[in-house]
């Protein structure tokens, strides 16, 4: 009894045996406007990358307390954390968030996890990344 149902029926196409009309589903092959048109932003026109104002990458303003730590201060800070710094003009190193001039809402965040001061790392890392300069730390994170 039910050994011949649907034989003659196309199988994993559906009623349309793969083909879609008007009535069945809409228009094909380049009709419809296709899968591009209906991104965000496909009308937009092409930017002009060379009139685009040059991005500064220095959100760095130090700390007074940084600016007038003397050079004997700094070097006996990276001396005691072991520190090996090369490069021109590498900031001074935080030695307190506070120093770090952290807008507010970063600051209570520190706060509220209960840190005191930076690590090593962050008291030297911070000021060079905030000025827009490339790093490499290395540190031991106690892991």
């Amino acid at each position: 009894m039910y050994r011949d149902r649907g034989m003659n029926r196309p199988r994993g196409r559906g009623i349309s045996g793969g083909f879609r009309d008007e009535r069945r589903g809409g228009p094909r092959l380049g009709r419809g406007g296709g899968f591009k048109s209906k991104q965000p932003g496909s009308q937009l026109r092409p930017q002009r990358w060379d009139n685009l104002p040059p991005f500064r990458k220095d959100f760095y303003t130090p700390h007074n307390n940084v600016s007038n730590r003397s050079q004997h201060d700094v070097m006996n800070f990276r001396s005691r954390y072991e520190m090996t710094i090369r490069g021109n003009n590498v900031p001074h190193p935080v030695e307190d968030f506070e120093e770090a001039n952290f807008p507010p809402y970063v600051m209570d965040n520190i706060r509220r996890q209960g840190f005191l001061t930076p690590t090593p790392i962050q008291s030297q890392g911070w000021p060079i990344a905030l000025s827009g300069n490339d790093m490499v730390g290395i540190a031991k994170t106690g892991s």
